[in-house]
């Protein structure tokens, strides 16, 4: 009985862990669709003033804590405001999939490097991490819906760079994968400010 009890326990355990994974891809799939529904090269609908750099740390400190479990060093730092227009429910879905790339390769006990601040006529996020890297010549096609890595041992279905390549394209902003001083990727997102 008592080893029943443990392999419905652990049944229940992977049941769970399957769930949650299909939750998330079922999440990326409806964030990629709205992204998708609207004109091209069109601005978002619900476009506001915000704080890119209040909606990175508040995403930062959310994936933060999941990473304590791991011996994550996460460092936060630019400046206190960082104004850009858009819609903020899909920038923090462009900052969720960003971090959450880091923290996914990030091996435990490895670093994540967070800078947001006003740049070039806008705000300038810039993510390191510790992690395996990208080579150059995969660095394009990691934008591709579906695309994994060979080799790749994070789990994924290939749709977080997809989408935020979309949220970016709407709001006129752009990305660059790069060599990260931290041995990992690095990347470098540019959106635009306000006008006054």
């Amino acid at each position: 009985a008592e080893e029943d009890a443990a392999a419905r326990d652990l049944l229940a355990a992977r049941v769970d862990r399957a769930l949650g994974r299909m939750e998330r891809v079922i999440a990326q799939m409806l964030d990629l669709a709205r992204q998708d529904s609207a004109v091209p090269g069109a601005p978002p609908s619900n476009r506001a003033v915000l704080d890119l750099a209040a909606l990175v740390r508040r995403e930062a400190a959310e994936l933060g804590v999941a990473g304590l479990g791991r011996g994550l060093q996460l460092e936060v730092t630019g400046d206190d405001h960082a104004p850009v227009v858009g819609d903020e429910i899909a920038l923090g879905i462009m900052v969720r999939n960003l971090l959450d790339n880091a923290f996914r390769y990030t091996p435990d006990g490895g670093r994540i490097r967070i800078d947001v601040c006003k740049a070039d006529g806008g705000a300038q996020l810039r993510i390191d991490d510790s992690g395996p890297g990208l080579p150059a010549e995969a660095r394009e096609r990691v934008f591709d819906r579906f695309h994994r890595e060979l080799g790749s041992v994070a789990t994924g279905r290939g749709l977080g760079l997809s989408i935020v390549r979309s949220v970016l394209a709407r709001h006129g902003g752009t990305i660059r994968l790069r060599d990260s001083d931290l041995g990992g990727l690095g990347v470098d997102v540019h959106l635009a400010a306000p006008t006054p």
